[in-house]
């Protein structure tokens, strides 16, 4: 047996949420609206390489598994720079969006260390697969934390940031307490996924006023049980909390964009 090649890389991993209760009738609708999603994802791949700012990142493309209610992607890289980071943020910013717009609520953790993939039977194992395994369940919400190991890398990349150009990392992590299913919250580095919804790709500075309203217009189509309700008012509130530093976050990255 050949020795399986691990290599550093990031993974991600998303549960799309209620599917294990669903019916008859109502998972066979989900396989429809998974395929629509999964087209959206690969759609929002080619839009990502033909913006300068992420093909200049030299990203490659993310490898994607998918079994049942569980979305995989894992980009194996060299040489993990902060653009790289930045840009795999946008791609989740984006496949949140597109979850809400194809009637899948996501929740999950991104991590990096090592691993080992094998495509032939899409089999992916390593120390950066259980960071993750471990927490992409965790949250009481419906969004993406990053685990505490790739915080660490998250924090060094702020403080090394706040002495050079401004750069608005907070765009696409942020660090918010988040709320846990064990009914406490804590802490951690997320993906800021709600600026997707509140400022304007051609003009950031400009906020979109309609983003509440866009935003809650998605939520509604969703039914809401009794015993989630919790996980549908926590993910407002961090929607309202990314809202509160739209404005300043968006003239940031506009002039960050412009040099």
């Amino acid at each position: 047996m050949d020795q399986p090649n691990f290599k550093e890389g990031i993974v991600v991993m998303l549960d799309a949420l209620g599917v294990r209760s669903m019916s008859k009738g109502d998972s066979i609708a989900f396989l429809g609206k998974r395929e629509k999603f999964i087209t959206a994802i690969y759609e929002i791949i080619d839009d990502m390489a033909k913006q300068p700012f992420f093909r200049d990142s030299k990203v490659p493309k993310p490898n994607i598994i998918t079994f049942g209610d569980t979305f995989i992607f894992h980009w194996p890289f060299e040489e993990q720079t902060d653009q790289k980071l930045i840009a795999v943020g946008e791609f989740l910013k984006q496949v949140m969006r597109a979850g809400f717009e194809n009637e899948i609520l996501l929740r999950g953790a991104i991590g990096a260390g090592e691993y080992t993939y094998t495509k032939e039977n899409d089999l992916i194992l390593g120390p950066a697969v259980t960071d993750v395994a471990n927490w992409y369940e965790q949250g009481n919400w419906i969004g993406i934390i990053a685990t505490p190991h790739l915080g660490i890398r998250l924090s060094l990349i702020g403080e090394r940031l706040l002495k050079g150009p401004k750069f608005p990392i907070y765009i696409w992590f942020d660090q918010y307490d988040v709320p846990l299913l064990s009914g406490e919250s804590q802490k951690l580095w997320v993906i800021c996924w709600p600026s997707n919804y509140y400022l304007s790709r051609k003009t950031p500075s400009k906020v979109i006023t309609t983003a509440r309203q866009d935003f809650l217009s998605a939520l509604k189509q969703f039914a809401i049980p009794m015993n989630a309700s919790n996980k549908f008012s926590n993910t407002i509130a961090f929607f309202d909390w990314c809202g509160k530093n739209a404005k300043e976050s968006g003239i940031a990255l506009e002039s960050y964009l412009n040099g």
